[in-house]
């Protein structure tokens, strides 16, 4: 954690395989839901996944948000 603008937060920086892992909980199996976060990325024109959602005992399914952007430009 981090000293951030509003409270705390997580710093990353531009290493591979850097996470935040959540445990699966039933809880966590939602219909319908919105995810809300501030991200800055630093490497620009790749395909970089901020949010996963991953069960591997169902076929190994998985849910991305994902975000790639051409430029360094917001």
């Amino acid at each position: 954690m981090v000293k951030a603008k509003f409270n705390k937060g997580f710093e990353f920086k531009g290493k591979l395989n850097n996470y935040i892992s959540v445990p699966h909980d039933k809880s966590l199996n939602l219909a319908e839901f919105t995810i809300a976060y501030w991200c800055k990325m630093g490497v620009s024109g790749k395909w970089q996944i901020p949010v996963q959602k991953v069960d591997f005992a169902v076929n190994g399914s998985h849910r991305n948000v994902d975000f790639q952007t051409p430029s360094s430009r917001w």
